[in-house]
Parts: structure tokens; sequence; C-alpha cells
């Protein structure tokens, strides 16, 4: 069986508000890890807003199922 996932790292910006939900905006991607890293170090940098934040998020593709897996 082969295995066709993929591992992706998602950089998510939070916008906090006092008198609403947070909003969150997927602002970058990439499948490196390193690189996730390095990004996420850039967007904290130059942020200048106290109401924002940015994380990682590990993304694993969803399994999907085919003929041969069926019973």
């Amino acid at each position: 069986m082969k295995e066709d996932t993929k591992m992706m790292y998602l950089i998510i910006e939070e916008t906090q508000y006092q008198h609403s939900d947070n909003t969150y905006h997927i602002e970058d991607c990439t499948n490196d890890y390193n690189k996730a890293i390095d990004m996420l170090q850039g967007y904290k940098l130059i942020n200048k807003r106290e109401d924002r934040t940015y994380s990682i998020i590990k993304y694993d593709s969803p399994l999907l199922l085919t003929k041969e897996m069926e019973c």
C-alpha cells in the first residue's frame, strides 16, 4: 500500500478582539519543519500589534479510502 499523505506546517495568524470572537487566518504554509520555524520567527519579529499572535500547526492530509481497502 502506497502512503500518499503529506505533512504540512501552517502558520496561523490569530487576531484577538475584546467584544467578539477571535479570527484565524492561514498566513503561510510549507512542508519543511525548519522553514516553518524560520517563517514563524519572521512573522513574530515584524508583528507590531499586541492583539495579533502567530503559531504553527502541523497538518496531515486526511487518509483516503481506496477500493483496495474496502472489505
